[in-house]
């Protein structure tokens, strides 16, 4: 029996480096259409579906090291799920992704420096990106259309981020913008519905075009460096937002759906215990004071419950806070300090009628 264990382990094991060596081998390069530039690098220009919908960009195609994809190169392959690409490629060309509308995993290689324009416009399947360390611009269109994308990574080596770069976005909730990002296109994040934070680094607002976050209806808060609130505020395009110094900002609060129902979650952002002794809950602006918060810890890094809702039955079937006021749908909720001050805003969209 142990002769057969051993025997069953290493079988197993065996298996298992198959399987990841199966899974990185790069497509055979047969399935490519190339061309050799400069007699130095091949620039890949089409793909024969044959090859399967999970491909990996191989190093070298006829002994040269693939360097480009050229513009349209995977344009409109509708069955393409996954794409590696190999350490060898720098460049990837316009559209070359545009319409691939079940590709869903991305991983690109450690030199990529450029992807041009609407290089991944309407890629509805992807659900996150990880823009490589090396690039620079997000060039226009890149990700326009990618209705499913909810999680983007943008290196703090970007420095311009283009035209309906993520415009469409449906379900991007929150973006940070890097610290060297100097200018953001017209309509960058243009009907990204579900964005409710945006996050920035440089304490100078970046040069914004035209309607920027223009049908972002959910759109509550900007968070700035400590220091800068006065110079975002005095952005026109940014002036109708709560903006919120992020230094500053040691509370977060957000709505979470337990049972059926949506309880109100605050989180300590701090490495340090908060007591929310002197802290408001309302949704009046004209009394900032609607309700006071019990004295309850919040341990650094952890987050209380509250029930917002007069409906005092509800009180101990959640065993949570509960305010004195009921919500409806698009209210604003604030939280405030004892100075009359909001600290966070956020506005009810996930509910159709009171909690």
């Amino acid at each position: 029996m142990r002769k057969y264990i051993k025997q069953l382990v290493k079988m197993t094991i065996i298996a298992n480096i198959i399987s990841v060596f199966a899974v990185s081998a790069a497509t055979d390069e047969s399935f490519f259409t190339y061309y050799i530039q400069f007699g130095e690098n091949a620039v890949i220009t089409g793909y024969n579906p044959a090859g399967g919908n999970d491909v990996v960009i191989p190093n070298t195609l006829g002994g040269y090291p693939v360097g480009d994809i050229d513009e349209n190169a995977f344009r409109n392959r509708s069955s393409l799920t996954s794409v590696t690409i190999s350490d060898s490629v720098y460049t990837i060309g316009g559209w070359v992704f545009s319409g691939c509308t079940s590709l869903s995993t991305i991983t690109f290689g450690s030199r990529v420096v450029f992807i041009s324009e609407g290089a991944f416009a309407d890629c509805k399947s992807l659900n996150s990106i990880k823009i490589p360390d090396n690039v620079t611009r997000i060039s226009d269109f890149s990700f326009v259309g990618c209705a499913n994308l909810s999680d983007v990574t943008i290196p703090d080596t970007v420095t311009r981020i283009g035209i309906n770069a993520f415009s469409g976005c449906e379900k991007l909730t929150s973006i940070t913008i890097p610290g060297k990002v100097t200018q953001i296109g017209d309509s960058a994040f243009r009907v990204c519905k579900s964005l409710t934070e945006v996050t920035f680094k440089s304490e100078n607002p970046p040069i914004l075009g035209l309607d920027v976050f223009e049908f972002c209806d959910k759109l509550t808060t900007i968070y700035v460096p400590s220091g800068s609130k006065a110079a975002y505020q005095a952005v026109e395009q940014l002036s109708m937002y709560h903006i919120v110094e992020k230094e500053n900002s040691s509370l977060h609060i957000d709505f979470v759906e337990i049972e059926g129902n949506y309880l109100l979650e605050i989180k300590n952002l701090t490495n340090k215990v908060i007591f929310t002794k002197g802290l408001y809950l309302t949704d009046d602006e004209d009394d900032l004071f609607q309700w006071q918060m019990p004295s309850i810890v919040i341990r650094a890094g952890q987050s209380i419950r509250i029930v917002v809702t007069d409906d005092s039955s509800l009180e101990p079937f959640f065993k949570r806070a509960r305010s004195n006021f009921d919500m409806n749908a698009a209210d604003n909720l604030f939280l405030t300090n004892a100075a009359g001050e909001v600290m966070e805003q956020i506005q009810h969209y996930k509910i159709n009628g009171s909690i």
